[in-house]
């Protein structure tokens, strides 16, 4: 038999109205009826059913490629401690690099469960007329159609400044360091090093392996293939530890005779030795500016379709005397 809201209400023995004002978070109700009521609604597995309350603040799915990168966990806490200053919760949900499981999630949002937004890392929504909710994308390149506003990295300007840094101190044996998820980073090196500078051809060793271990094996392969270059740019910063550990291995001094340069930042590389040169993509940043933009499109305000935010690049001792 299934459960009206009389026969709940006789069983709390109270009114109709009571239980519906329970349920509604009405303040005319006291706390200690309220979790009467609600104890015995979840008794009878009817809960879900009434309670049509309305959460005070609004929730914002966060939807990230992984949280096992230090990178993407430090990124997801810059976002989530803006946007819970600014009066929104949070929920963080992964999608392993995979397009489809993003798409199935933003799906899952929209259609089946109550959130105020997605704020998504790199994956793209389908499907965008027929989407309700506000979304953004942060961390891309380029305008994405798919979303109400798209917070890009721009970091051509700081990768030419890596490579001018390598080329005023005589250092053109240029080599890159990556790994198959980050094949458009190689890309980019090799677009300024063969346009700027008339590379026919750039130094590249990718790994099967990721982190530390991806770098470690990367740089073995360089030192098989070609010697040891003057100046290696790797894909991020964890795999730019484990090239410092294969230069200290074979005994090859960072940065006299190399030039060792990540990309991310982490908090890490401050403490390598040598401690690392990193291009650092602003998280702080970009998880001000969602949090702003989100608080727009709550208000009905104009947004632009795309924002940059720009990177920087800290110099530290793998790349000379700071």
């Amino acid at each position: 038999m299934s459960m009206t809201l009389s026969k709940l209400a006789k069983l709390a023995n109270v009114s109709v109205s009571t239980a519906s004002k329970a349920f509604s978070m009405s303040r005319e109700v006291n706390e200690e009826t309220r979790e009467m009521i609600f104890r015995i609604a979840k008794e009878n597995g009817c809960f879900k059913h009434f309670f049509k309350a309305k959460y005070p603040r609004p929730v914002v799915a966060v939807l990230c490629p992984e949280l096992h990168s230090r990178y993407y966990a430090i990124l997801v806490r810059y976002i989530q401690e803006e946007l819970e200053k600014n009066g929104m919760d949070v929920c963080v949900s992964t999608y392993a690099f995979q397009q489809d499981i993003a798409h199935s999630q933003f799906d899952y949002y929209e259609r089946y469960t109550s959130v105020d937004a997605v704020v998504s890392i790199g994956a793209r929504p389908l499907h965008v007329s027929e989407r309700e909710i506000p979304t953004v994308v942060c961390g891309t390149e380029h305008v994405c159609d798919g979303a109400d506003v798209s917070v890009c990295f721009e970091a051509r300007d700081v990768l030419e400044e890596v490579i001018a840094l390598c080329m005023e101190q005589g250092r053109r044996d240029i080599a890159f360091i990556g790994e198959p998820l980050t094949r458009s980073r190689r890309q980019a090196v090799e677009r300024v090093l063969q346009t700027k500078y008339g590379y026919e051809q750039v130094r590249c060793a990718e790994s099967t392996q990721r982190f530390e271990d991806g770098g470690y094996e990367a740089f073995e392969q360089l030192l098989a293939d070609g010697g040891v270059p003057q100046a290696v740019i790797c894909a991020y910063d964890s795999m730019a530890y484990g090239v410092l550990r294969g230069a200290h291995e074979h005994g090859i001094r960072v940065p006299e005779e190399l030039f060792v340069v990540g990309y991310n930042n982490l908090p890490q590389s401050a403490y390598t030795i040598p401690s690392l040169t990193s291009v650092d993509f602003n998280g702080e940043k970009m998880a001000k500016t969602v949090a702003r933009l989100l608080q727009d499109l709550f208000a009905g305000t104009p947004t632009p379709r795309e924002i940059s935010v720009p990177a920087f690049l800290v110099c530290r001792e793998s790349t000379g005397p700071v």
